[in-house]
């Protein structure tokens, strides 16, 4: 939006200096300013109409990864609820971890004006552990959410103690990470196992993964930040760069 709209003409901005060979989260795709440089350039013109074919790349797909997490996607569920309990204010709907509650509505941002997001994170250093491959190349197996700790996320190949992160309110801050929790955190839900497909499980890649079973909605709304459906999710980990700021802190439930 930034490009294509005009804000910004160079798509070098997407892409933290430190980071000079960060993959995507699906390989192989294009990750790199290089990949730009091979598309055509950097600006508006070469997002859109690019040379982007590469036998190196994607057939099926072509996402264009940058070096950083942005949070306010618009929100796509694969076994959708119903209009109606967007409509009801349904608690299935409800942002974990925030106060004052806040809804979610399908193909709308989770959080929808600067008033609603306010001074929570917005854009960090990606945080990524990959959908099929981890920072170090090695493929992720199917295993239980416990035993995922042995895979690198991306930090890994950034700045590793930390994450540069910035919030709605515009400020920036250097969220630090000595111990690297976040780079080897654990992911999934609760205790399904981790598909090696890049669209199952609740891979820290996705902002959110919506599960449906039987007709009942699996999360991850509706529920406490250490419930095993968002604990080891991006969920968890953007509530913890808000609580950093001083935001939410002790919302941990619904």
């Amino acid at each position: 939006m930034l490009l294509t709209g005009g804000y910004h003409q160079d798509a070098k901005l997407y892409y933290c200096s430190s980071a000079s060979n960060m993959p995507g989260d699906s390989a192989p795709s294009p990750s790199l300013p290089r990949d730009w440089m091979d598309a055509g350039g950097f600006d508006a013109n070469t997002l859109s109409f690019g040379n982007w074919v590469n036998s190196q790349h994607s057939t099926e797909m072509l996402p264009i990864y940058s070096s950083y997490n942005y949070r306010d996607m618009s929100l796509g569920v694969y076994y959708p609820w119903h209009r109606y309990l967007e409509t009801q204010k349904d608690p299935v709907t409800r942002l974990s971890g925030v106060s004052p509650g806040l809804y979610a509505n399908i193909g709308a941002p989770l959080f929808k004006t600067s008033r609603t997001l306010a001074g929570r994170a917005i854009v960090s250093d990606t945080f990524s552990k990959g959908t099929d491959k981890d920072a170090t190349g090695k493929t992720k197996a199917n295993v239980a959410p416990a035993e995922t700790a042995r895979y690198a996320g991306f930090g890994l190949l950034a700045h590793r103690d930390g994450y540069n992160v910035l919030y709605g309110d515009w400020s920036a801050k250097w969220v630090g990470d000595p111990q690297q929790r976040i780079l080897w955190a654990k992911e999934g839900r609760g205790p399904w196992s981790m598909e090696p497909d890049m669209n199952k499980g609740g891979k820290i890649a996705f902002n959110v993964f919506m599960a449906q079973s039987g007709g009942t909605l699996l999360g991850p709304f509706d529920c406490a930040i250490g419930d095993d459906r968002t604990a080891n999710t991006a969920i968890s980990i953007w509530h913890e760069l808000d609580n950093a700021a001083g935001v939410d802190v002790g919302v941990d439930g619904t």
